[in-house]
């Protein structure tokens, strides 16, 4: 089916074959250049590819309810399509688009009802993005806000048959009526349409705080993690220092129980006085040089555990530590909440400068022995 030019037949525009395989190309072609660099450019073709597409799928109503626009753009927009070889020329683009917002409003005021969210985004895109457009699209929007009502009602009386020249001042009476009427509309619509951009900016922002919390604790729950990694490593150092405590513990009074052991076994040598002392002399020596060894391990095992409360502290405070960093961005004092950072950002203390080195005290050690060793009546061999 062939469209012809005259007026009498655009009735029948977008549901012709030809105009309906120039759409597809051209959206074929737009669909195949992207420009990612522009969030303004991408936006203003998801709207051309968006209202091109409706024209495609639904034709019959686009035809019913924008015969006004048929008239007055339909060869040109025709053109546009046609002349458009890959579609990167931005001027071209603006002209496609202020051809589909006229066709827009044209249906918007001619339908029943209101034009769906996604359309009304199509539409109002044009007046808010105005300054973006080249200076002849931007004229070209303005006129279809500010004058395309009067010229649709203007073309509206031309075309009806019922106008009666002895009725004229009630005619214009009802033509002015209509056209506030319609203005009145196209202001509440656009109204609706700034509010609904509106919310949509507000559920915008609204989602990108609530990412940001979500990106804030899981930093909080990896310092957490980081907590509990270290936590486990002094847990094994921890039973290691007691397995090394008791092993020391029972070194010490091995000597002592030997020594039982042996005079027991041997009652004559409980008598004998010189041995009895030369049993003396190790056993003391091993004996406090086990104690000396079991209390290193035991400062150790305390230090180890020291740190682990502190662990349990930190792993503690990161539960709140988020609500924590939004109060203080509130309060004036800065200094109210150092003790608390001082305690989650400290180091682990484990006082190993009060830790006694292994060989500490072996000099008073070897001294005692020597005093007993050179006592009256100790003969030395």
């Amino acid at each position: 089916m062939s469209e012809e030019k005259n007026n009498n037949n655009y009735r029948d525009f977008f549901v012709t074959t030809h105009i309906n395989r120039m759409i597809s190309s051209f959206l074929a072609e737009m669909n195949a250049y992207t420009d990612s660099t522009n969030s303004w450019t991408s936006e203003r073709n998801m709207y051309i590819k968006f209202i091109l597409n409706s024209m495609k799928n639904a034709p019959d109503m686009w035809d019913q309810n924008c015969q006004i626009s048929i008239e007055s753009r339909g060869d040109n927009f025709r053109r546009r399509l046609e002349s458009q070889g890959k579609p990167r020329n931005k001027a071209e683009l603006d002209h496609v688009y202020t051809a589909c917002h006229r066709f827009l409003l044209e249906l918007d005021l001619s339908i029943p009802g209101d034009l769906s969210h996604e359309f009304a985004e199509a539409f109002a895109f044009g007046s808010n993005q105005i300054s973006e457009f080249d200076i002849q699209a931007q004229r070209s929007i303005k006129w279809t806000i500010q004058h395309m009502p009067i010229s649709i009602m203007k073309n509206m009386l031309k075309r009806s048959e019922l106008v009666d020249l002895r009725d004229l001042g009630k005619t214009r009476q009802k033509v002015d009526h209509q056209i506030r009427t319609w203005q009145e509309g196209l202001a509440e619509k656009m109204t609706d349409w700034d509010k609904r951009i509106t919310g949509s900016e507000a559920k915008t922002k609204g989602l990108l705080r609530m990412l940001k919390q979500f990106e804030t604790g899981a930093h909080f729950v990896g310092l957490h993690l980081g907590f509990k990694r270290l936590r486990n490593e002094k847990e094994k150092e921890m039973e290691h220092a007691r397995t090394t405590m008791g092993v020391l513990g029972l070194a010490s009074i091995a000597p002592i129980l030997i020594k039982l052991i042996v005079l027991s076994s041997n009652p004559d040598l409980a008598s004998n006085g010189m041995v009895l002392l030369g049993l003396s002399l190790p056993v003391l020596s091993l004996t406090a040089i086990g104690l000396y060894f079991f209390r290193v391990a035991l400062m150790d095992y305390k230090s180890t555990k020291s740190q682990l409360l502190q662990l349990d502290l930190r792993m503690s405070l990161c539960e709140f530590i988020q609500s924590y960093s939004e109060y203080k961005t509130e309060i004036e004092d800065k200094e109210a909440l150092n003790r608390f950072e001082q305690v989650v950002f400290s180091g682990i203390v484990s006082e190993e400068s009060k830790i006694p080195a292994a060989f500490d005290g072996l000099e008073q050690l070897a001294k005692v022995i020597n005093t007993v060793t050179k006592a009256p009546g100790t003969k030395v061999s």
